[in-house]
C-alpha cells in the first residue's frame, strides 16, 4: 500500500504508536500557549487543515483508513479547541471524551466510520468532535457561570 500524504501523517507523527492521541495532544499544546485571542483561529484554521490534509491523504492510499493518518484526528479536535473557547478545563475535558469515543467508537460514531473512502476517514473523528465539543462548550459555560458568582 502506498504511503498516505505527509501532511496527512502530521509529516511522521502518525507512524509513532498512538499517533492519533499524539496528534490530538498537539492541537491543544499549541492552543495553550497561544494567546487567548489567537485560539479560535487556530482552531478554525486546525479543523480546516486536518479535514483537507484527511481528503488528500485517504485519496493517496486509494480511499482506505490507513491508521498513519492522524489529520482527521486534528479536525476533530480542531473543532473541540473551538468549542472549549478560553477554557483550557473545557479543553482537556473534551480532549479526554474526543479520545474515548475516537478509540471506542460507540454506536453512531462507529456507523460514520463505514461511510465510503474520504467521508468515512473524517466523519468518525468530526462526529466525535462534536460529542466532545458540546460537552467542552458545557464546561466551560459552567465554569464562566461560577467565575462570575451567578
Amino acid at each position: 500500500m502506498r504511503a498516505p500524504h505527509p501532511a496527512s501523517t502530521l509529516f511522521g507523527l502518525g507512524e509513532a504508536p498512538g499517533g492519533g492521541t499524539l496528534a490530538s495532544a498537539l492541537v491543544c499544546i499549541v492552543w495553550a500557549l497561544l494567546p487567548a485571542v489567537a485560539r479560535p483561529w487556530f482552531s478554525l484554521a486546525a479543523l480546516a487543515f486536518g479535514a483537507v490534509a484527511t481528503w488528500v491523504g485517504a485519496n493517496s492510499v486509494g480511499g482506505a483508513d490507513d491508521r498513519r493518518i492522524v489529520s482527521d484526528e486534528v479536525a476533530g479536535m480542531g473543532l473541540v479547541a473551538v468549542a472549549a473557547w478560553r477554557s483550557p478545563v473545557a479543553l482537556v475535558v473534551g480532549f479526554v471524551l474526543f479520545r474515548l469515543l475516537d478509540i471506542l467508537k460507540p454506536g453512531p460514531v462507529r456507523s460514520a466510520e463505514r461511510l465510503p473512502g474520504f467521508l468515512g476517514v473524517l466523519a468518525d473523528d468530526m462526529l466525535a468532535g462534536a460529542v466532545a465539543a458540546v460537552a467542552a462548550l458545557c464546561v466551560g459555560l459552567a465554569l464562566a457561570k461560577a467565575g462570575s458568582g451567578g
